[in-house]
């Protein structure tokens, strides 16, 4: 799915929240820069950036929603969840993609991610969710430690 379904989806699902009173979650990932740097050739960038969206497909729920944010960038959108929930679920996407390596000419490189979350609440707005959400994954990205951060507003 793309960002435009995306959007839509998340409207929804925060009406529902709204109506229903339960947790959804969001999470933003994209492949770490360090990953990046490592590579020269666009195809090969591509390649793994594939290999992440296949990895978060498999990963995912039936319930959940995985799109295509743009720019390397994707989204998963976790329906009935909360932020702990969600933060677990990032640490076995975390190391379901940190288990995976991938060989470029005869270099081997580990597949490293940055993961922002955030959980979507009807007190704030689908825009200020998305944004925070991107900020956590960017301030994880430049963080070594924390292969997650959670935005909270």
């Amino acid at each position: 799915y793309n960002k435009r379904y995306l959007l839509n989806k998340l409207t929804q699902e925060s009406n529902l929240i709204e109506e229903f009173n339960h947790k959804s979650s969001l999470i933003m990932v994209q492949l770490s820069k360090a990953t990046i740097s490592l590579i020269n050739s666009e195809k090969a960038k591509g390649l793994m950036i594939r290999t992440v969206a296949r990895l978060l497909l498999k990963t995912s729920r039936r319930s959940d929603i995985v799109a295509h944010y743009g720019e390397g960038i994707f989204s998963m959108l976790l329906k009935h969840t909360d932020t702990e929930n969600a933060q677990r679920a990032s640490e076995r996407l975390y190391e379901l993609v940190s288990s995976t390596n991938f060989f470029l000419g005869d270099q081997e490189i580990q597949l490293q991610i940055a993961i922002g979350l955030a959980e979507l609440k009807p007190s704030r707005s689908i825009e200020e969710t998305l944004l925070g959400t991107l900020d956590a994954m960017y301030a994880s990205n430049d963080e070594k430690k924390a292969h997650y951060i959670v935005y909270n507003d």
